[in-house]
């Protein structure tokens, strides 16, 4: 009963925020996060924040403007953020690392939070007006959308700035979007020392003839037995040490899918037959294509 109350209130939430939302950047709204975090994940509205970040100890945060929207948006627009600060401050990073044995947690406070409608925001809303609940549907995942797929979105830096050192002016708890932003950095933060660990490996390995090669019997049998797309797909795969985001794999050269996970799908039950008798498979996790040995 409390679960269907939840689930009432909050399509009442989405539906009225989904009446409000502006056609031009304005603050969002203090009232009900999980529904405004709803309407970013469906692709209705988008996201723009403005957050600072340093690392512990130090008195001179990064300024930063990112915007969002979709389920992926936050993680694509992180991705330009951490590659730029690893490059200032990746020293840093590992000294700290080293000196308290412990993962590092960057300071993130978020400044000011902004919100707009999508083209699709605009749509369900004219939808929303002819009393359809279409819209709650979709956004909630229920009914005829119970499995539809994920609105991937999209995400993007908009700026990087040193900020003056001081007292800001958001209080970070207060804020709707900060835990997110500040998970998301965190993660994908640290993630950078593992991907050029793993990048160094790849060269060293490069570099000495005769080196193990994980994936060997793969690419051999991509290189005798596989042609177009589907050879492009293992080997892209076997390059990438046998996982890609679904997303990024669509987009490699002689891959080019124009619905990514239609290709993908497709890719999987031509290639699996005949991966298996090499004993591989072609696998998805989460959004993520994968090679498994069976």
């Amino acid at each position: 009963m409390r679960e269907a109350n939840r689930a009432a209130s909050l399509g009442e939430a989405i539906a009225a925020l989904l009446r409000r939302v502006p056609d031009l950047w304005e603050r969002v709204p203090d009232s009900d996060p999980e529904a405004i975090a709803r309407l970013t994940a469906a692709g209705f509205i988008e996201r723009r924040a403005t957050f600072t970040i340093k690392l512990p100890g130090d008195d001179k945060p990064q300024r930063i403007t990112i915007e969002l929207t979709g389920e992926y948006g936050l993680v694509e627009a992180l991705t330009g953020v951490v590659q730029d600060l690893w490059a200032r401050c990746g020293e840093r990073w590992r000294e700290l690392r080293a000196e308290t044995g412990e993962p590092i947690k960057p300071i993130v406070t978020l400044e000011r939070d902004e919100w707009r409608t999508t083209d699709l925001g605009r749509s369900a809303r004219d939808d929303l007006e002819r009393d359809a609940t279409v819209p709650i549907d979709f956004v909630l995942k229920r009914g005829f959308f119970n499995s539809r797929e994920p609105v991937r979105g999209q995400g993007r830096l908009v700026r990087i700035e040193n900020a003056a050192s001081g007292p800001l002016a958001v209080d970070l708890a207060k804020c709707s979007a900060a835990p997110e932003i500040a998970q998301a950095f965190a993660a994908a933060f640290a993630e950078i020392p593992k991907a050029k660990q793993a990048t160094e490996a790849v060269g060293n390995k490069a570099e000495k003839p005769g080196a193990d090669d994980p994936f060997a019997d793969l690419r051999r049998f991509a290189r005798t037995k596989l042609k177009g797309q589907e050879r492009a797909v293992i080997e892209a795969l076997c390059d990438a040490g046998g996982e890609l985001p679904i997303a990024d794999l669509a987009v490699k050269d002689g891959v080019d899918w124009n619905d990514e996970f239609d290709g993908f799908k497709n890719a999987q039950r031509r290639l699996n037959p005949k991966l298996k008798r090499i004993c591989w498979r072609l696998s998805r996790q989460s959004n993520a294509a994968t090679l498994d040995r069976i």
